[in-house]
């Protein structure tokens, strides 16, 4: 984790913090519990002397200093995993001590217990998620900064699909025509309500269609509306599984460096752009070599498997009568 990017700055008016998406209700009704949990949780940075504060009402740092950005920094993002697949998995932690190497001291009731975190998110998928987020932040900061093209776009509603997922050496000519497009009021002649093929060139090279629809709102709320996103594309759903066993191998290399014990390893599947359901089930079918982590726990959503001493057991939260049930550990043992 990197240790920078954390805040340790309460903020119960920042509408990005846990507290805040609960009240607002942006979880779904499986996710509620878990981030009730997670909310209480107290959160350091060790060697630290700032007081440890509550994770519900951390003002949490974004990937970047754009308004549009969604993702949340590194450490912010790795801190949300570790808690919510250890709550998923039914250990419910009092306080997480960020560091490095390993990544946090989590306190339980019953003890302390050194914890790794890594993201399990296929290499192509991550490719076209971060790409595509950068493509639409960076053209809405265009927009913004540029009066002519604000003023071409109110009262629009645009939607770009592009197909091909542009390169790094790629990504800047893909913006640059984009904002150009939508300056000379091009879009303003694609029918409305109807997936137009684009001809100008790189947008062409990319498989680029636009959907445009009229805004009645510009003069009450958002003067437009304007996203950016990648086409459907289909993933294997077992392309996870090799994914999360060789990020396990590299955890168990780099932990054996480390002197502290106990030590677990939290698995956290990232990936949003593939259904990982076959991935899952047959990584629940055995136990791989853990050592030397105890417990190694790969959480995907709602699921958590957790291989502990050659025993494999599923976590499913959603299969949890009440929120008590998620303050202990609800296993179904596979082997």
């Amino acid at each position: 984790m990197r240790v920078a990017d954390l805040t340790l700055r309460e903020n119960p008016s920042d509408r990005r913090t846990i507290d805040s998406l609960l009240v607002f209700g942006w979880f779904a009704d499986w996710q509620r519990p878990i981030y009730d949990l997670a909310s209480d949780v107290r959160v350091s940075v060790r060697n630290d002397p700032r007081p440890a504060i509550r994770f519900g009402a951390q003002a949490p740092r974004m990937a970047s200093n754009s308004p549009y950005e969604v993702r949340y920094g590194k450490t912010e993002s790795e801190l949300r995993g570790l808690a919510t697949a250890l709550i998923t998995a039914g250990f419910v932690p009092r306080r997480i001590a960020v560091g490095d190497a390993p990544d946090s001291l989590v306190s339980f009731d019953d003890g302390d217990v050194w914890v790794e975190f890594a993201e399990v998110v296929d290499a192509p998928s991550a490719r076209y998620t971060n790409m595509m987020h950068d493509l639409s932040r960076d053209v809405k900061d265009d927009v913004d900064a540029d009066a002519t093209v604000s003023s071409a776009v109110r009262g629009h509603h645009l939607e770009f699909r592009i197909a091909e997922c542009p390169t790094k050496s790629e990504v800047r000519a893909v913006r640059e025509e984009l904002v150009a497009f939508l300056r000379s009021g091009s879009h303003a002649a694609v029918p409305e309500r109807t997936l137009t093929s684009l001809h100008e060139p790189m947008l062409r090279r990319m498989g680029t269609s636009l959907y445009r629809a009229d805004w009645a709102h510009y003069e009450d709320g958002s003067p437009h509306i304007l996203h950016i996103q990648s086409a459907a594309h289909s993933f294997s759903p077992l392309a996870l599984a090799p994914v999360a066993y060789r990020r396990l191998e590299r955890k168990r290399r780099t932990a054996l460096k480390y002197s502290v014990q106990p030590i677990w390893l939290v698995l956290g599947v990232t990936d949003l752009r593939g259904v990982w359901d076959a991935s899952v089930d047959l990584m629940s079918k055995s136990c791989p070599p853990i050592d030397p982590f105890s417990r190694v726990i790969l959480c995907d959503g709602p699921r958590a498997i957790i291989w502990s001493a050659g025993v494999v057991a599923v976590r499913d939260v959603r299969l949890s009568g009440s929120e008590r049930d998620l303050r202990g550990v609800n296993w179904v043992v596979k082997m």
